[in-house]
Parts: C-alpha cells; sequence; structure tokens
C-alpha cells in the first residue's frame, strides 16, 4: 500500500501525462488497458481539484485582508481571485466527472464519491462570488460599514468554498491511489490477484515520465492537500 501511496504522490508532484490542461476524453485512449485509463483519469481530477484548493486558498487569504481593512484595490483583487478560484472549480468537476465515467469496478465507488465532492465544491466557489462581487460594488461606494459587512460576508463564503475543496482534494487523492493500486494489481496478473500479493514493482506506464524523481512521504502529500 505504501507504494501506492507512494506513486500517487510522486506523479501528483511532478509533470506527467496527466498533467495537461485540457480533461481526458470519457473513452479509455487506444492502446491503453482500462485500469490505466482509469488511473490517469483519476490522477487529472486529483492534480485539478489540487489546483482547486489552492486558489480557493488565495481567494481566501484576499478575502480576510480586506474584510480587516476594506478597500477598492483589496476588494477587486478578492473577486478576481474568487472568479479564478470559481474557473479552477469548474475545470476540477469536470475531469472528476471523466474520471467516474472511466473508473473501473474497484476504483468506481471512490471516484464517484469524489466527483460528488468536486461538485460541491464547484457550487460553494460559485456561491462565494456573489458576495465577492458585491463587496467590490461596496467598496466602491466608500461606504465604509457596509464594506466592511459585505467583506465580512465574502471572506466567510469563501472559507466555506475552501473546506469543501479540501474535502474534494482528500477525497480525490484516495480516488486516485485507489485507481493506481487497481492498475498495478491488473499489470501483476491473476496469480497475484488471487493470493492479494504484489508479484511486479515496476511503475505503470504513466509514471515513465516520473520514475527517477524521488518518493514523497505521506506527510509531505498531507501537505500538499492542505494547500491554504
Amino acid at each position: 500500500m505504501f507504494a501506492a501511496f507512494s506513486g500517487v504522490c510522486i506523479a501528483l508532484s511532478f509533470p506527467c501525462a496527466a498533467e495537461r490542461s485540457e480533461p481526458l476524453s470519457a473513452a479509455p485512449i487506444q492502446g491503453m488497458t482500462a485500469h490505466d485509463a482509469a488511473y490517469l483519469a483519476a490522477l487529472d481530477a486529483a492534480r485539478a481539484t489540487r489546483m482547486a484548493s489552492k486558489d480557493a486558498g488565495t481567494a481566501l487569504k484576499k478575502a480576510e485582508r480586506s474584510a480587516t481593512m476594506p478597500s477598492i484595490r483589496r476588494a477587486e483583487a478578492t473577486c478576481q481571485a474568487a472568479r479564478k478560484a470559481e474557473e479552477s472549480a469548474r475545470r476540477a468537476s469536470q475531469k472528476a466527472i471523466v474520471s467516474a465515467r472511466l473508473a473501473t469496478s474497484e476504483s468506481r465507488g471512490l471516484a464517484d464519491k469524489a466527483a460528488r465532492a468536486s461538485e460541491q465544491a464547484s457550487i460553494a466557489s460559485g456561491q462565494a462570488l456573489e458576495p465577492a462581487e458585491a463587496a467590490t460594488r461596496k467598496a466602491s461606494e466608500s461606504i465604509d460599514a457596509d464594506a466592511k459587512r459585505a467583506a465580512s460576508k465574502a471572506r466567510q463564503a469563501l472559507r466555506m468554498a475552501l473546506r469543501a475543496h479540501r474535502a474534494a482534494a482528500q477525497v480525490a487523492h484516495e480516488a486516485a491511489e485507489e485507481a493506481w493500486r487497481a492498475s498495478r494489481q491488473a499489470r501483476s496478473g491473476p496469480i497475484a490477484r488471487q493470493s492479494g500479493t504484489w508479484q511486479t514493482t515496476r511503475a505503470p506506464s504513466s509514471f515513465n515520465a516520473v520514475r527517477t524523481a524521488p518518493a514523497i512521504g505521506s506527510s509531505s502529500l498531507a501537505n500538499e492537500i492542505n494547500l491554504a
């Protein structure tokens, strides 16, 4: 299990085939096994979900500053960051849906759970955008009390969005780990599946770009999941 955990950590932290900006197709790539396609899609979704969590954290930090001392500049910066977070959340949700469609029977449960969590995070980011825009309008009206209240509402909404993104990032990682484990087990052959042991330590083809990278421990991954 640690090998699977470390493998996913490495792939999440270094460039590889799953780092493309566009989502994978909802059908396996020609010549690729269903398990490998499911793993690549899960990894793609996990990376996108982590990025969405990072953007949500950035938006919250800007909202914290704006709520402490409202100004037009800070309100606009918060609103811009909230828009970016909402866009990242939508992309992550789309990739999570693709991952759920490509998931094999071994990883489908977690993939579906990750898709639902990612959708909830996307909704939360969309809901946080409205108070962020309202705070910008209030700041431009130069009404200090109203501007401060509006900035506080934006901060609270973005805080809730970040919580949803962190939860989605955790589930997305678990789904990627499960897909990686299923892919590796499928490669190890029927004997290994019957005995419940791994017969190979060779990483799947999706790791070719990162197989020389140093292993990353679980504590490091936990820090990466809690990006904000």
